[in-house]
């Protein structure tokens, strides 16, 4: 994803605790930014591993990612989260 001359990048990186952000201006040189998502986090318990395919959209002031994780309930399956992200000093962090 490409914003204000900034292109970012989330892949799935620690299955267990969620998803490393990040940042290049030339695609060849990238720079690790920090976690994307932790489902350590305090408010994200409800997706805690087996967290894949984060993809992030921009959608006229905010960001938006979604994945998939298993669910913090006990059961084995698989669900789709949607999570709201705020782009502060070139990091996006997840609301």
């Amino acid at each position: 994803m490409q914003f204000n001359g900034v292109y970012s990048m989330y892949a799935t990186s620690l299955w267990h605790r969620g998803f490393l952000a990040r940042e290049s201006r030339n695609l060849l040189e990238w720079t690790e930014k920090g976690m994307a998502f932790d489902s350590q986090r305090q408010g994200n318990e409800w997706g805690m591993t087996d967290l894949r395919a984060p993809e992030v959209i921009h959608d006229k002031d905010r960001f938006i990612m979604t994945y998939s994780a298993r669910a913090a309930d006990g059961k084995h399956t698989s669900q789709i989260f949607v999570q709201n992200m705020n782009r502060t000093s070139g990091k996006e962090v997840l609301e």
